[in-house]
């Protein structure tokens, strides 16, 4: 089996095919290598970037991301930005989904008040059809 030569999509190093993934939603579905592939998806920890990454890669991508890099002299520093915008896109994340949630609610509760007002029409109008048919009866 033959292997072919391609450059990641993050960090643009040279890998073979078989080191490369390919995800939806990452890198514009291009294919990627897994310690880019774990950054984009926010899939690490302190210890595994301390041990994975070297500091010119955890600055790559800290300035693909437009962080601010400036007065990180160690790689601790860097790490510790890099579990900040982390904890930033889990909790962007958060709020996106219940904005979602709230939405359907919304259309949800303007269904539940169109469903109340016809029932409450149809049976405003049974009551006066009643009445209407009490009243022809008696006319009698």
């Amino acid at each position: 089996m033959t292997y072919v030569v391609q450059k990641c999509s993050g960090c643009t190093e040279v890998h073979c095919s078989r080191c490369l993934a390919l995800r939806t939603g990452c890198f514009n579905d291009r294919p990627a290598c897994a310690k880019c592939m774990s950054l984009a998806t926010g899939d690490y920890t302190h210890d595994y970037l301390a041990r994975q990454f070297s500091v010119r890669e955890l600055r790559r991508f800290l300035a693909g991301r437009c962080v601010a890099i400036d007065g990180c002299s160690e790689k601790h520093d860097l790490i510790e930005l890099m579990m900040q915008l982390r904890r930033s896109s889990l909790v962007q994340a958060e709020n996106e989904e219940r904005s979602r949630h709230v939405s359907q609610l919304r259309v949800i509760f303007t269904h539940l008040t169109d469903l109340y007002s016809t029932y409450s029409t149809i049976v405003y109008f049974k009551t006066v059809a009643e009445r209407l048919k009490t009243m022809q009866w008696s006319a009698h």
